[in-house]
């Protein structure tokens, strides 16, 4: 009974000494899991820094990078609207040129118009007054020109008799010219 006693001391020492050894390294690997999980929560904390500090940095090289492809792109267009601007230049230079020219023919011919209408007046006003002088009344005219057979020929027949000789002749000089079809003046008694 004893080799049974032994045997069973033996054994319980054998499961003690298993429960400690279990026991121990069960501790030992809660130590080592309680250490790993905090080595693996200090490393998720460290790769979340690392990725802000990525993302911070990427935003910083991506805006600058974005400014400089602005500036050379700004820079870019800016010579390319002044290449086309002294084309356009260019093209516009002679046409404000010759809009000068024919702005300046313009205001010599209007000058001109200007001078002609003013020598015309007094011109115009003479023949008016000659004219009247001349122009038949309805009861002396006949008796003082007789039957007249065409304008001029009654310019001519009052004329005569009219005491204003030299506004009678330049009346019948005027009186005499007939339009040409083509707009020239021809010289002669006008047709009736």
């Amino acid at each position: 009974m004893a080799y049974l006693a032994f045997a069973g001391l033996a054994t319980a020492a054998v499961f003690l000494w298993l429960y400690v050894r279990a026991t121990t390294e069960l501790a030992a690997t809660r130590a080592r899991l309680e250490g790993e999980r905090g080595a693996a929560a200090e490393k998720v904390r460290l790769l979340e820094e690392a990725r802000q500090s990525l993302r911070e940095t990427f935003t910083a090289v991506s805006a600058d990078v974005l400014r400089a492809n602005s500036e050379t792109f700004l820079q870019l267009a800016h010579t390319e609207l002044d290449a086309k601007r002294s084309a356009i230049e260019t093209l516009v230079d002679p046409l404000k040129e010759s809009l000068t020219r024919v702005d300046t023919k313009l205001q010599q011919v209007d000058a001109g118009r200007i001078t002609a209408q003013g020598s015309l007046r007094p011109s115009s006003r003479r023949f008016v007054r000659a004219t009247s002088a001349c122009r038949p009344r309805p009861t002396s005219s006949y008796a003082r020109c007789g039957p007249r057979t065409s304008a001029a020929d009654g310019a001519r027949s009052s004329c005569a008799t009219s005491s204003n000789a030299r506004e009678c002749r330049s009346a019948v000089a005027i009186s005499s010219r007939r339009t040409h079809p083509k707009g020239k003046t021809a010289i002669g008694p006008s047709p009736i």
